[in-house]
């Protein structure tokens, strides 16, 4: 078999492999998206109302929002993978017939 060829079971390892690259990439985009924009509204903040620390609230809202991103990405891919897969034979069944 040539480099060329691959199986089903290769494509779909590498579809799965593809899509959890994909999310930890999406997840790093994000933590440096959160780090670049708290660092200026720190700035904003610092330099326009020393008086009032008001940046820590995005700060904890994003933060929140991250954090369960990366438990979306990290704790939850080989379960949710594994619900899919069972869901998908599932329903090959049910319209199957048995």
């Amino acid at each position: 078999m040539s480099g060329a060829q691959t199986s089903p079971i290769g494509d779909e390892a590498r579809r799965r492999a593809e899509r959890r690259v994909g999310a930890r990439l999406g997840f790093l985009s994000h933590l440096l998206l959160f780090a670049l924009v708290n660092l200026a509204l720190a700035t904003v903040n610092a330099l326009a109302t020393p008086s009032f620390w008001w940046f820590p609230w995005p700060l904890l809202g994003w933060g929140i929002a991250l954090a369960v991103h990366a438990v979306n990405v990290f704790a939850l891919e080989g379960w949710r993978e594994a619900w899919v897969r069972r869901e998908e034979e599932r329903e090959l069944r049910r319209l199957q017939g048995r």
